[in-house]
């Protein structure tokens, strides 16, 4: 972490609607649990917002904290959470163009950057400055950290997941074998990779099955099978999340690529 980097993170009618539902209760300050879903969605998508104002305004750290807790202020303020409903696009979509006119707003109006009464919204964890801002597009740093973060939050549920059905053995396999530094040494593998999608020639690391089964106790046999089966789930668990932030199944099939261009 960088110098003042601080600690804070079919068709439609078949589409499961827990995700819009949440989505509108979050906006809905009379909704009994608006505060619970308001804290989730803040959580999974911060990131993509906080990045994209760093490259759009040219912001430091503090600045483009600042302007992000304006974001969402702004959304609660209109209500623009309670109106969405999934034929009016995407989630992401939503964001991303509430984002930019919003960005500009700012400039334009040379607004005060901290949200009205000093609410604060998002607690940024994890806030890093890893992208070389100038000249970067900022649509392009929202939709990498908007995979991102779609792969943390599948990943968090995946390890739940396999602990909570008593498949703690595959997540280590998973964890040994994909995640921070096991394959490379130098950091996570990719979507694809973790995936198991990766070409034949791309496909093996550093690291093989015989090497993480050392490393825990088993077989290169029950490796791979282990892994295969996490593989499984951490896919199906994309999908759904695709699935709930898409307007249509045309749109959630092309998010999945997306995502496993990270």
């Amino acid at each position: 972490m960088g110098k003042g980097e601080t600690s804070l993170g079919g068709g439609a009618s078949e589409f499961p609607a827990t995700r819009w539902s949440r989505i509108a209760r979050a906006g809905d300050r009379e909704a009994p649990d608006w505060k619970e879903a308001l804290e989730e969605l803040l959580k999974e998508y911060w990131k993509p917002v906080y990045h994209y104002l760093r490259a759009a305004g040219r912001l430091g750290i503090e600045d483009a904290k600042d302007v992000a807790q304006g974001f969402f202020a702004e959304l609660l303020e209109k209500e623009k959470l309670a109106a969405l409903v999934p034929v009016r696009g995407s989630f992401r979509g939503f964001l991303k163009r509430a984002l930019k006119n919003f960005a500009i707003d700012q400039v334009r109006h040379e607004k005060a950057r901290r949200p009205a009464g000093g609410a604060r919204l998002v607690s940024f964890e994890l806030a890093a400055n890893d992208v070389a801002y100038p000249g970067t597009d900022a649509e392009a740093v929202f939709d990498r950290e908007w995979k991102r973060s779609v792969m943390a939050a599948a990943l968090r549920e995946l390890e739940a997941t396999l602990s909570q059905w008593g498949h703690e053995e595959a997540w280590q396999v998973f964890r040994a074998y994909c995640l921070p530094g096991a394959r490379t040494g130098t950091g996570t593998a990719s979507a694809r990779e973790m995936l198991g999608e990766m070409p034949e020639e791309e496909a093996e690391g550093p690291r093989t099955y015989r090497d993480v089964g050392k490393e825990l106790g088993i077989s290169a046999t029950d490796v791979r099978n282990r892994l295969a089966f996490a593989r499984g789930k951490l896919r199906g668990i994309i999908e759904k999340r695709t699935r709930e932030y898409s307007r249509d199944a045309v749109e959630a099939a092309a998010e999945y690529c997306r995502i496993l261009s990270v």
